[in-house]
């Protein structure tokens, strides 16, 4: 998945990763971002806030509102300037505006790397293409979220282990107690509604 983005995508286009899980975002964050340092793509001044380190060339996303600085709890960009002694950023917006990140906001650890996002976090989001990591406990209405977040290719990534070993998972209508076909576990968990399920994206 992170090597298809590195390799393909997550240089020239537009482009989210989702999952549903915190952990799973907090990993593909870090598996990009580390292609994208080993890949020489990030500027050579970092600033840290909240053990963070940001660098121009970061995909970075807003987890607060803050009005009055054009900052939007969900916003994607690309950070185009830092300075570690003011303890500022400029993010260039996925809509191509420029915005100032003060040093509260930072502080406050409301920016976030943005390569990954939590499925309940894009809603609403439009990207040119979207990566879809499919775990076992992704359900009908994360999935139709996921699957509609992009303008024209969309593609999904199956942990097949987790949907060969998913007890939960209806392996019925005539396939056998147990498929070992992993496309056809995912259709099957996407018919699970999700209503009763706890919120996998409630910020810390």
């Amino acid at each position: 998945m992170i090597s298809h983005w590195s390799t393909q995508l997550g240089f020239k286009r537009d482009v989210v990763i989702l999952a549903l899980r915190r952990d799973d975002v907090a990993d593909l964050n870090r598996r990009a971002r580390r292609e994208m340092l080993n890949g020489r793509r990030l500027g050579p001044e970092a600033l840290v806030a909240r053990g963070r380190e940001f660098r121009t060339g970061d995909r970075v996303v807003c987890l607060r509102n803050q009005r009055a600085d054009g900052l939007l709890n969900g916003l994607r960009g690309v950070v185009t300037a830092v300075d570690p002694e003011a303890r500022l950023l400029t993010v260039r917006l996925t809509d191509g505006t420029d915005r100032m990140v003060p040093t509260s906001y930072l502080d406050a650890g409301h920016l976030d790397h943005g390569y990954a996002m939590t499925i309940h976090k894009a809603q609403g989001l439009t990207a040119d293409e979207a990566l879809v990591l499919a775990t076992e406990d992704l359900y009908r209405e994360a999935g139709y979220t996921a699957l509609s977040r992009a303008r024209s290719d969309t593609r999904v990534y199956v942990v097949a282990d987790d949907f060969d070993d998913d007890p939960s998972i209806d392996r019925s209508h005539g396939l056998g107690p147990m498929s070992a076909t992993p496309g056809l576990d995912l259709i099957r968990s996407l018919h699970r509604a999700g209503g009763n399920q706890l919120a996998l994206d409630h910020s810390p």
